[in-house]
């Protein structure tokens, strides 16, 4: 199932919380909910995805927004507990 694969539960929380994205990306009343994305992604299939996405990123460079020549990854590991309060995003 292609949908497992991708978090779209986090694009669905994404969208709720920025207008800026919401609005731009044509949604005026209210984002979809993530089983929207998730039917989405398994209808178009992963090449079909791949290669939008392939197109998108090749459009992003042509435009000067990435380069392509720069590759970076963290794999950092971070340590948490569930009870870490200095830890957390967000202020309770």
């Amino acid at each position: 199932m292609l949908a497992k694969d991708y978090p779209t539960r986090d694009i669905e929380a994404f969208l709720k919380r920025d207008k800026f994205w919401r609005r731009l990306l044509g949604f005026k009343r209210k984002e979809p909910d993530h089983t929207s994305f998730s039917d989405f992604l398994n209808r178009i299939g992963i090449e079909t995805f791949a290669e939008v996405f392939k197109i998108l990123l090749q459009q992003l460079v042509d435009m000067g927004v990435l380069q392509s020549d720069v590759v970076a990854v963290d794999s950092t590991i971070v340590l948490a507990t569930r009870n870490d309060h200095d830890a957390r995003w967000t202020k309770n």
